[in-house]
């Protein structure tokens, strides 16, 4: 629906009424954190990284749960972390995964599945009407 609301020497108001519609099935509507609850955080973006610490800020503020959350800029800063983690398991951390990485060919896709975090992942991109995600 539109509604157009227009007073002379004062301008025009316009609004525009869109109809609510269900997510999709892939999309999740909440990040459930326990307490402790490690966060892995894969994006080459910092103001990403920013936003995420933001919102874990207010989380834990609200809550006064703990998040320890690790950031990590490139693929390959990550894989030398977990190998320095060989030692310690490393799951059940929760990892937001970024699609893409502008100097990586290869996509999060395959990075999650070559690693084995399937099951541990979220992907965290705008792309998500693209056909090959």
């Amino acid at each position: 629906m539109l509604d157009i609301q227009s007073e002379l020497n004062k301008g025009t108001r316009i609004k525009l009424y869109l109809p609510k519609t269900q997510p999709s099935a892939w999309f999740i509507p909440a990040i459930v954190l326990n307490e402790h609850q490690k966060v892995i955080i894969l994006d080459d973006d910092e103001s990403i990284h920013e936003v995420w610490r933001e919102r874990f800020r207010q989380f834990m503020g609200m809550t006064n749960k703990t998040i320890k959350a690790s950031h990590f800029y490139s693929p390959n800063e990550f894989i030398n972390w977990q190998n320095a983690q060989s030692e310690k398991n490393i799951h059940p951390s929760i990892f937001l995964c970024d699609y893409e990485f502008v100097a990586c060919s290869r996509n999060r896709i395959d990075f999650i599945t070559k690693l084995k975090l399937n099951y541990f992942s979220v992907l965290v991109t705008s792309r998500f009407n693209s056909e090959e995600v």
